[in-house]
């Protein structure tokens, strides 16, 4: 049975358009709140005004304190009441792979007496065992100091390190020495940051006289006056150092000067490459003495025996083979 429609009357028209349009409203209201899943949110109620009166007081200020922290004074480095004599040992003239000793005198200028922790010395300086030694006031240690020359040319410099009970650092004295075959050879370079040209000095230890023969494989270009035609020999030349010709990131690993010097024939000096990082390929697994090996003079045909130190896993043992078959060949002597 169907129901009655119903019908809203009203004798005015406007009244009648509102009451649609209120209905209307509300309908869509209701139907956005069910899409969303979510019921119509109540108007939340407005929150009283607050009562002055109920409000905290706010905290009193704390009275005024001193500082939290204090600066101290900085630390100072307690004087060594230690002499050394001398002050820096100069062992002079050491042929490559040779020994040279020399000693040092401690002197305890304080009134306690100073007690020696260690002592040691890096790289090719041997010193005694001096642990638990000590030197009364007033009273002097004698330390004997033994250098091992590398197998190589160089000037070298080390240190002699001490350490005293009671001292946070430790006393350090230096030892030099000037490793060549019988020539001492000085460069200097001309601007210092290139590696390309520059003037090296070439001195004979002993005062002996000598020639220079070639410098990088050419005729020497000399620089102090030296006349290669009158055969004036000398015991001290000034000559060029001149790679300008290698391009770039080919400069040689030595440059090798030549002289007629009984026991200098060959001077190899490192050329440091300051243009390109070299490449290197990965580092075998074994390591041998030295970068290079010095033979002197031979011969042509001629042989010589030479002791090759190597430490590490042997690896890849071509590197032996090679070593024995080498023999010197064209016209000599070299």
């Amino acid at each position: 049975m169907n129901e009655p429609e119903r019908r809203v009357t009203t004798n005015h028209p406007t009244a009648a358009r509102r009451a649609i349009l209120s209905r209307a409203l509300a309908i869509s209201a209701l139907i956005v709140a069910q899409a969303s899943g979510q019921a119509p949110s109540p108007t939340p109620a407005a929150k009283p005004a607050a009562d002055p009166a109920a409000q905290p007081a706010p905290p009193a200020k704390l009275p005024a304190q001193g500082p939290t922290w204090q600066e101290l004074p900085r630390a100072t480095a307690r004087p060594f009441p230690l002499t050394v004599e001398p002050a820096a040992l100069d062992l002079g003239d050491v042929f490559p792979g040779g020994t040279a000793s020399g000693t040092f005198t401690l002197t305890n200028t304080g009134s306690e007496p100073l007690v020696i922790e260690s002592a040691l010395s890096p790289c090719w300086c041997t010193v005694a065992d001096l642990k638990e030694t000590a030197i009364t006031p007033a009273g002097t240690l004698t330390v004997p100091v033994t250098f091992t020359a590398p197998p190589y040319i160089t000037n070298e410099r080390r240190e002699l390190i001490m350490k005293f009970k009671g001292f946070n650092r430790p006393f350090i004295a230096s030892v030099a020495a000037k490793v060549h075959y019988g020539i001492r050879p000085v460069v200097q370079f001309d601007p210092p940051d290139q590696r390309r040209i520059g003037t090296i000095t070439l001195e004979s230890a002993d005062g002996s006289l000598f020639l220079v023969r070639s410098v990088d494989g050419k005729p020497p270009e000399f620089l102090d006056g030296f006349d290669p035609n009158q055969r004036e020999i000398r015991s001290r030349y000034e000559v060029r150092w001149d790679l300008s010709a290698y391009p770039m990131g080919h400069l040689p690993e030595w440059m090798l000067v030549e002289t007629d010097h009984a026991s200098s024939p060959v001077i190899d000096l490192t050329v440091e490459d300051l243009e390109t990082e070299a490449v290197r390929p990965p580092p075998p697994p074994w390591e041998v003495e030295g970068r290079r090996i010095m033979l002197g003079a031979i011969e042509p045909g001629g042989s010589r025996l030479v002791t090759v130190g190597v430490t590490g896993p042997l690896g890849d043992v071509d590197v032996f083979d090679a070593l024995e078959d080498l023999r010197v060949e064209g016209e000599g002597p070299w």
